[in-house]
C-alpha cells in the first residue's frame, strides 16, 4: 500500500494558515506584555519584588515567543515562494534546510498555533520520518540545522537573573518606580557577581546613579 503522498496545494494552504495566525498570536502577546508590565511596575510600587520578580518570567516568555513567531513567519514565506521547486526536487534545497527543519522543530512546541501541525505533517512525508524526528528532537535538532535563535526561543528552561534583572530595570525607569532598588535588585537575581556593582546589562532605572562614580549612589 501507498502511503500519504506530498501535496503542494495543502503545503501552501497549511503555509498561509500559519503565517496568519503567527500574526494574530504577536499581536496578542504583544498586548499582554505590556498588560503585565504595568502590573510589574504596580507590584514595583508596592515593595512586592518577589512577586515582581515572578511576574518577569511571564514577560520574557511571552518575548521570546514574539520572536520565535517572527522566525517562523520568515520561514514560511521562504517556503511559500520555494514550493514549486520543493515538489520537483527530492533533496530539500541547501538553502531550505533550515527553514523546512525549523519548521518541523517548532511545530510540537508551539500550540497557539495548531496549524503549523499540518504544515510540518507535510514536510515530513516529503523528507521522510528520519529526517522529521531528527528536526523535532531535541537532541538532534541541530544537526539538521534548525535555528539557533529558535531553539533558544522555544526553551523550557527559566530565564537568567540578568534577563529578569534587565526587565525589571527597563519596568522600573518606564515606570518611574523611584523606590525600586537596583544594586539590591542584582544581589539577589545575580548573586554570582556576573553582573558587578554599578554594571547593569539593560536600561537603569530612573532613580539609579552609579555606586563607581565620584559622586553617585543609589536612590529609593
Amino acid at each position: 500500500m501507498f502511503g500519504p503522498r506530498f501535496s503542494v496545494a495543502k503545503c501552501k494552504t497549511a503555509s498561509g494558515l500559519v503565517v496568519g495566525r503567527l500574526k494574530l498570536q504577536k499581536n496578542k502577546k504583544s498586548i499582554q506584555i505590556k498588560q503585565m508590565k504595568r502590573e510589574i511596575s504596580d507590584l514595583l510600587h508596592a515593595g512586592k519584588n518577589d512577586n515582581a520578580v515572578i511576574r518577569c518570567e511571564a514577560v520574557i516568555h511571552h518575548e521570546k515567543m514574539i520572536a520565535a513567531f517572527e522566525i517562523l513567519e520568515l520561514f514560511c514565506e521562504l517556503l511559500n515562494v520555494r514550493l514549486q521547486l520543493i515538489d520537483k526536487t527530492k533533496e530539500i534545497p541547501s538553502d531550505m534546510r533550515e527553514a523546512v527543519a525549523s519548521i518541523i522543530f517548532a511545530a510540537r512546541r508551539v500550540p497557539e498555533v495548531p496549524e503549523i501541525g499540518q504544515l510540518s505533517q507535510q514536510l515530513g512525508i516529503k523528507y521522510g520520518k528520519e529526517f522529521a524526528a531528527a528536526a523535532a528532537g531535541e537532541e538532534t535538532c541541530r544537526n539538521v540545522q534548525v535555528n539557533e535563535k529558535l531553539i533558544d526561543c522555544l526553551s523550557v528552561n527559566p530565564p537568567p537573573g540578568t534577563a529578569k534583572l534587565d526587565l525589571l530595570a527597563e519596568v522600573a525607569k518606564e515606570y518611574a518606580v523611584d523606590s525600586w532598588d537596583y544594586e539590591l535588585a542584582r544581589r539577589q537575581l545575580v548573586p554570582d557577581g556576573s553582573v558587578p556593582a554599578g554594571m547593569m546589562t539593560g536600561p537603569p532605572p530612573s532613580n539609579y546613579v552609579d555606586y563607581t562614580s565620584d559622586s553617585g549612589s543609589v536612590g529609593g
